[in-house]
């Protein structure tokens, strides 16, 4: 080959590898991830899903996205997951981007209440329903959203935490630090007013509330250290998420304010969220309550409402005002009794089962920004029985190790 068609060729390349690297970066992201296939039964209409979860860097979602992946697998459908990292306008982009794909449905846990309206009306627009779950979009045009309310988990990890203070007779009385997420985080505010009601009927606890943007670990470590140097260790903590609250009890390590229960100077501590770091915090004492979502069921009942509703209609998603069941001796759909019973069922992937235990139901159906809303069942954890519950970080272990 000559040196002028040698030189032609590395040209060529130069240009497909820089249009690839130009189409990426215009999606804001990387992590692009496609669901294996299964050979297509003919009888069968296949689907293409697309996923755009909040973020995909901690435990909690890759196990909420790697569930949903399989679950497509074992019903003949195929899934997209675009990672936005928590930015709007990157998941403003990637919806567009899967749109163009050709997608069928679109699940997403949007990164903004009322800033991803005017993109998930243009999916809807375009004829393709959507679903939404942990977070929400304020529009009518939601086929159903799946998320517990945000204001319970708040008041149950408040709550949790003022039991176990009485369950020691320690009289509620000083400061607690609550700590949520970011300030346009519609989530993050719910749990916060909800852990702060609890606190607020206490008149000797002074609640001093941190907003986290990001749900920054590294801001939760530095918010509790600077708090207790500057106020001593406080009587409690309250923290609304996963990675924030790990942060927080790191926190109180470093300013070496971290005292098992049952010893002196102990400080209460109730978090949302139950990953693996947090079942060690409960077995080192000090956690003493958590409040776990189903969050397995997220993106797996999300794709059974958007394969019901393109073969079925609306008429195939329960209604507002009934009560969702799960139940394996039940049919799916409405049942003699009034209630609705969902039962999802699926192959067991690297010793997994996640459809063993559905931990989401029982789940009233309500009405929210003009939509169906799932409101689906948190579950309360413990240092006594954190590794005994099938909360999600038990069940997929293995996915974990």
């Amino acid at each position: 080959m000559s040196k002028g068609k040698k030189k032609g060729k590395f040209f060529y390349m130069l240009i497909i590898v820089a249009v690839t690297i130009g189409v990426f970066a215009a999606l804001g992201t990387w992590d692009v991830a496609y669901s294996a296939e299964k050979p297509a039964d003919p009888g069968k209409k296949s689907y293409f899903w697309g996923n755009s979860p909040f973020e995909q860097m901690c435990d909690w979602y890759r196990v909420l996205v790697k569930a949903s992946d399989y679950y497509a697998l074992d019903h003949g459908n195929k899934i997209i997951n675009l990672n936005p990292n928590m930015i709007l306008e990157a998941q403003i982009r990637d919806l567009r981007y899967l749109v163009a794909q050709g997608i069928d449905g679109l699940l997403i846990a949007p990164t903004s209440t009322s800033g991803m309206v005017r993109a998930v009306e243009w999916v809807a627009d375009q004829g393709i329903p959507v679903v939404t779950y942990d977070g929400d979009a304020d529009t009518p045009k939601v086929v159903i959203n799946i998320r517990v309310s945000n204001e319970k988990i708040g008041e149950l990890a408040a709550q949790g935490m003022i039991d176990a203070m009485k369950a020691d007779g320690v009289e509620p009385r000083g400061k607690v630090i609550l700590i949520s997420g970011s300030t346009t985080n519609v989530g993050a505010i719910e749990r916060k007013d909800g852990a702060k009601a609890v606190l607020d009927k206490y008149a000797g606890i002074e609640t001093v509330v941190y907003m986290i943007e990001g749900w920054s670990i590294v801001d939760a470590k530095k918010t509790v250290v600077d708090a207790v140097s500057a106020w001593g260790p406080p009587l409690g903590l309250v923290v609304c998420n996963a990675s924030t609250g790990v942060g927080a009890i790191e926190g109180l390590k470093s300013a070496r304010a971290a005292v098992p229960r049952g010893k002196p100077g102990h400080v209460y501590v109730g978090v949302v969220d139950v990953e693996k770091p947090m079942k060690e915090f409960m077995h080192e004492g000090l956690c003493d309550v958590g409040v776990d979502q189903p969050n397995v069921f997220y993106g797996t009942l999300g794709q059974y409402f958007l394969q019901a509703y393109l073969e079925e209609g609306e008429d195939a998603i329960p209604p507002v005002g009934v009560t969702v069941t799960s139940d394996p001796n039940k049919p799916n759909g409405p049942q003699p009794d009034g209630t609705w019973n969902i039962y999802l069922t699926g192959e067991v992937y690297e010793g997994v089962d996640i459809y063993k235990y559905p931990t989401w139901a029982p789940a009233p159906v309500i009405e929210k920004y003009g939509h169906r809303w799932l409101q689906v069942r948190p579950t309360i954890a413990t240092p006594e029985n954190c590794e005994e519950l099938p909360i999600w970080s038990n069940v997929v272990s293995p996915w974990l190790e």
